[in-house]
């Protein structure tokens, strides 16, 4: 199959999941009804309040100020409020996303998806068989994120062109810094991606101090004092502490542990594997959770594929301190690993080249 057909392929597929969708919406147990014509409501409410602090209103920006106020008072224990980043909040109100209009905002990110997916295949096209691009087009996730009313997608869009752009060696212009200043104002996660940049400009650059790093520097630094209440929050959460499944998990019983420096290890061990996707399912579907869990098992092996890498790549990096990111201050969910699933997906399929190759090598050598 050549690689036009596989982009058909791939389109046509995106095209018809969205029409059974919209006839058909899929049955959330949380949500209700959920499809990409449906108003969804996930977190809204946070990003709503963001909004009105944008356009200053008053009780919003007392409730902003109160937080700094309790952090430089050292009063963790203040019932903080959580501000979002800027730039989705800003998105809402510019698509005029409400219950009677969810139609932009479904647009955009349908769009998003089908912009990562050509993005992602044609880097691919140079590096794995054209069959594997066509598996990597049909999988439901990131696929399905598409069909969700959420930052992640858009996130997932800003990352890929900054990854791309680093991997296909392109000039960095001011449109690569202006995306990065959106992706770190969208999404606190993106801190990781700040830093990933700067360790590997010092790497790659052999210097600590040109205009890029200082940059990085800066916006790091502002960002870092922007999301300071959220990080309070998620560290001080009970769901981010201990999530309320660890206690069904399949692997330890952490009631059993009385060392609380051993049961912090096990924690993060224990997030760093649900972040790939074996934590319960919120939907009520059994199978939604059985097909992450299979995707999960892709991810999961080529995350292992980069420990086996004899030099320190862009990509490698970006894989370990987003996960490592995630493990340590986020509440562990598959949604935070969408920017980097394609790249795990690759290192998922240099496996399968490489044990395909040593097959056919023995199968050779036992001829002679």
């Amino acid at each position: 199959m050549n690689f036009n057909l596989i982009l058909f392929s791939g389109l046509s597929y995106r095209f018809i999941i969205l029409i059974l969708l919209i006839i058909f919406p899929f049955q959330h147990e949380l949500q209700g009804a959920f499809g990409p014509l449906v108003y969804q409501n996930a977190d809204l409410d946070e990003y709503l309040y963001t909004k009105d602090l944008i356009f200053l209103n008053k009780s919003n920006i007392d409730a902003f100020i109160e937080n700094y106020i309790n952090i430089l008072d050292l009063n963790f224990d203040y019932d903080f409020r959580t501000i979002t980043g800027p730039i989705y909040p800003l998105i809402l109100f510019i698509l005029n996303y409400n219950p009677n209009f969810p139609y932009l905002l479904a647009l955009i990110c349908f769009l998003s998806e089908i912009i990562n997916f050509y993005l992602w295949s044609n880097y691919f096209r140079y590096k794995i068989n054209n069959f594997y691009i066509l598996f990597f087009s049909l999988m439901p996730i990131p696929l399905f994120f598409g069909f969700i009313h959420s930052s992640d997608i858009i996130y997932f869009l800003l990352s890929t062109i900054i990854v791309l752009n680093l991997l296909n060696n392109q000039k960095r212009n001011s449109i690569f810094y202006i995306v990065i200043l959106l992706i770190v104002f969208l999404r606190p996660a993106a801190l990781s991606v700040i830093l990933v940049l700067y360790l590997y400009d010092i790497l790659k650059k052999n210097n600590f101090f040109n205009l890029s790093q200082i940059y990085y520097i800066v916006l790091f630094l502002i960002a870092s004092i922007y999301y300071l209440p959220y990080f309070i929050i998620e560290l001080n959460s009970e769901k981010v502490i201990m999530p309320y499944y660890f206690n069904n998990n399949y692997f330890i019983d952490l009631d059993l542990i009385d060392n609380l420096f051993l049961k912090k290890i096990l924690i993060i061990f224990l997030k760093f594997f649900y972040t790939f996707g074996f934590d319960p399912t919120e939907s009520g579907n059994s199978l939604v959770f059985y097909v992450r869990s299979l995707i999960a098992g892709i991810f999961i092996l080529g995350f292992f594929n980069t420990m086996f890498s004899k030099k320190l790549s862009f990509e490698n990096l970006y894989i370990w301190i987003t996960i490592l990111f995630i493990s340590l201050f986020l509440y562990p969910t598959y949604r935070y690993l969408i920017p980097i699933m394609p790249l795990l997906f690759l290192n998922f399929i240099l496996i399968i080249q490489r044990l395909r190759i040593s097959y056919f090598l023995k199968k050779i050598n036992s001829n002679f």
